[in-house]
């Protein structure tokens, strides 16, 4: 038994380490929407597709003008609609993907304990997850879906180490209705299972995994080809009209998959630039690069990881957002395995333990003090202080009516009025637009400057603490 004696006891530990967690998580993410210091359309689009859905009106929301399902296939959320219903406010939702990330905790901590056989180690990978700024960056990236599959995938993996498959299947077909690409990840978790049955001459786990690849890649498919464009009445748009994989000419799921195989030359040059490099660098960082020394649960990365260095989008191959959010699981579960295969090679496999977790203790705080996207960084040097402005903006814009017809630039589209229409541009059909004089950005890509708005018919209803709400005649 491998032991590193950091805690005396772990269950209130483990408690204080998700509680921190949370807290500081759920005051930043709040801190950041009421201060009005970031885009946030995406507050909107899940606020608004929860308060119609429980309105009976599907997933609407204004900003995509159409159901999410026809852009992302994330019928999760609906499980959030009871505590939405009782609580129908952004910060609900808010408080929602932090308790996310905070709840992961737990299987990491019960993974780590099978693993090691030692509830100490296992406090201390809780600890070292926590402190993981690829996940910070997940929960950091207001709203998104991802942040939810993460506990979903671990969980799934604890239950397939505890084999208690039932259990493993609900977590993992949880997991995929996160979002539409999370099927190709379960496919993939299939194929590892099967790998370990064939190894371990346990048929009915070869079984199993076959069934898993077949649900899971066969779920992506039809999300991709039937669902979202049911919704969407139109082809999925991550591949016909943003051209994210555009360099391989491919506008379905299928025609991406062929280009990728027919041209591997052209894959490898897209996916091995330098940034993207980098990229992969700063995603095992944290743990000290441990991760490679047991690569097998990173086998279940390669759709992500393959996504994401793929695709046009740079956002898509950088830490501090949702993108990294089903590779954390498998890197965390890699570098376990590789921890114990160090230490357990050892002469003095508890004193070696200690080391390598000193080492990645230091790798990880290092990593967050100098790449995390949060406040946590060093890097960043302004942090989201709610001003008696902010104030004073979230109530004037209050004052909106229900059911008005909004144009608004994006740090205050997440709090306009449930029942509005709202814009993240300047529209024709616009009753109100609202805009900060000095919010250069907007006036640039939407000319809608003051005079502009003038212009086009509408009169100042309201000029106060760098708040601009005009009402047309």
């Amino acid at each position: 038994m491998l032991k590193f004696k950091l805690f005396k006891t772990d269950s209130w530990k483990l408690s204080l380490i998700i509680l921190a967690y949370f807290s500081i998580f759920s005051t930043l993410d709040l801190l950041r929407l009421f201060s009005f210091t970031q885009n946030s359309n995406d507050v909107a689009v899940f606020d608004q597709a929860v308060w119609y859905f429980i309105h009976g009106k599907g997933f609407y929301d204004s900003i995509e003008g159409m159901n999410h399902l026809g852009v992302h296939f994330s019928p999760i959320f609906g499980f959030l609609a009871p505590i939405y219903a009782l609580f129908p406010y952004p910060s609900t939702l808010i408080l929602c993907q932090a308790a996310a990330g905070a709840v992961s905790i737990i299987p990491i901590f019960l993974i780590a304990k099978k693993i090691f056989n030692d509830k100490n180690t296992a406090l201390f990978f809780a600890l070292l997850f926590s402190l993981n700024h690829v996940l910070h960056g997940v929960t950091w990236d207001l709203l998104n879906e991802l942040a939810y599959a993460i506990p979903f995938l671990l969980l799934a993996y604890y239950f397939f180490l505890e084999e208690k498959y039932v259990m493993m299947w609900g977590m993992l077909l949880l997991a995929i209705i996160c979002k539409e690409e999370i099927g190709l990840t379960v496919g993939f978790f299939g194929l590892y299972l099967s790998v370990i049955g064939y190894q371990k001459t346990k048929k009915s786990l070869v079984v199993q995994g076959i069934a898993l690849f077949i649900l899971g890649m066969g779920w992506s498919f039809l999300c991709v080809d039937f669902f979202i464009p049911f919704f969407r009445n139109a082809p999925y748009q991550y591949l016909s009209s943003e051209d994210r994989y555009a360099v391989f000419g491919a506008k379905t799921l299928q025609a991406l998959l062929l280009g990728i195989i027919s041209h591997p030359i052209l894959a490898i040059q897209t996916a091995f630039t330098l940034p993207k490099t980098l990229y992969c660098l700063e995603l095992l960082a944290p743990l000290a690069f441990i991760s490679l020394i047991a690569p097998g649960p990173l086998f279940m990365m390669i759709p992500t990881l393959s996504a994401n260095l793929l695709s046009g989008a740079a956002m898509m191959s950088m830490t501090g957002n949702r993108y990294p959010a089903v590779l954390i699981p498998f890197i965390f579960i890699s570098a376990m395995y590789g921890t114990r295969k160090i230490a357990s090679r050892s002469k003095t496999p508890d004193k070696t333990l200690r080391k390598i977790l000193r080492i990645q203790f230091i790798f990880t705080i290092l990593c967050t003090l100098l790449f995390s996207s949060t406040p946590l960084s060093l890097r960043i040097s302004k942090f989201p202080w709610i001003t008696s402005k902010d104030q004073e903006i979230r109530k004037l814009i209050s004052q909106i009516p229900a059911g008005a017809l909004v144009s608004a630039q994006p740090d205050f589209t997440g709090l306009i009025p449930h029942g509005c229409i709202v814009k993240p541009f300047y529209w024709k059909g616009a009753q109100y637009v609202v805009m900060d004089p000095f919010f250069n950005q907007w006036y640039q890509d939407f000319k809608a400057t003051p005079k502009i708005v003038y212009q086009k018919g509408f009169h100042l209803e309201i000029s106060r603490d760098g708040l601009m709400i005009f009402v047309r005649h």
